[in-house]
């Protein structure tokens, strides 16, 4: 898995953590982390990360569309 996969899949899996806690913050934050320290690659409100992921929401469970 190369970073940016690796990114992308932390981001979207802290997304839906927090998309799910009301106290979280509401921010998804994703860090690189090496034997030389650590870096931070995003920071970004859940927001505008819902519609990226479910750009039509009402097809989303959250607003009672049945899973498919």
């Amino acid at each position: 898995m190369s970073v940016e996969e690796a990114v992308e899949l932390g981001q979207r899996s802290i997304f839906h953590a927090t998309f799910r806690d009301a106290v979280s913050g509401g921010t998804v934050s994703v860090y690189h982390v090496t034997e030389q320290g650590w870096t931070k690659v995003r920071g970004q409100d859940v927001g505008p990360l819902f519609y990226e992921y479910y750009p039509d929401p009402e097809k989303h469970a959250c607003f009672g569309a049945s899973p498919i």
